[in-house]
């Protein structure tokens, strides 16, 4: 489908019989190349570093990210920063690692991103 601002995107389902925990660790491996999800703006593969800066990095615009009352970004961006992945029980959701140069990319897979070519949610 095509997103209100004309970008491709790509829904996906994707199984596994590994638990959450596993794959948390494995997200935390120094290889990028197991690495099941990345938020890094500038990967050491040059060709993935273009796609991730022109599908992947929040551009905030106001209109279409405001509507927090504090006149924040409706999707919770700039995204903490984390040494690892990890499982946050409190909020239930995934934290995933960051640097600070990396708070405003969209979590991705470096295959699906090269595959698609798309924005990508994950």
């Amino acid at each position: 489908e095509y997103q209100d601002r004309g970008a491709p995107h790509i829904h996906y389902v994707l199984w596994t019989k590994r638990p959450i925990e596993e794959l948390v660790q494995q997200n935390n491996s120094p290889d990028p190349q197991v690495r099941i999800v990345m938020c890094e703006l500038n990967p050491a593969d040059l060709g993935l570093a273009g796609l991730v800066r022109r599908y992947q990095v929040h551009k905030h615009i106001q209109q279409y990210c405001g509507g927090t009352e504090d006149g924040g970004c409706r999707f919770n961006f700039p995204k903490e920063v984390s040494a690892h992945t990890k499982i946050d029980t409190e909020h239930e959701n995934i934290v995933y690692q960051r640097g600070p140069m990396d708070c405003w990319v969209n979590p991705y897979n470096m295959h699906l991103l090269k595959m698609s070519r798309s924005t990508m949610d994950m």
